[in-house]
């Protein structure tokens, strides 16, 4: 749909920008927090969330041992969790004062 369509209603347009500006938002935390990781780490991230590749590629692509990706998946992944819980919590307390 073209954004100045004259049929389209306008708190579509509102809810559409919101949404946008939301999305933009959580994919610079996305990438504040990726850059938290250590590197082999939020390689295989990246590799197995964002490429969808199975952890069989990955050991392919990168040569690591495949107990090695599933730890750096699991412990980036927990890792990944903790600072944007933290992010969270700060901006939900940005917010309330």
């Amino acid at each position: 749909m073209r954004r100045k369509d004259p049929l389209r209603d306008p708190s579509e347009l509102a809810a559409d920008s919101a949404a946008s500006a939301a999305a933009t938002g959580l994919g610079m935390d996305l990438d504040r927090a990726l850059s938290a990781l250590a590197e082999d780490a939020r390689l295989c991230i990246v590799l197995a969330y964002h490429e969808s590749m199975t952890h069989e590629e990955i050991v392919e692509l990168t040569g690591m041992p495949l107990g090695t990706v599933k730890s750096h998946i699991r412990r980036g992944s927990e890792k990944l969790r903790e600072i944007l819980d933290a992010y969270a919590r700060d901006g939900a307390q940005e917010v309330s004062a």
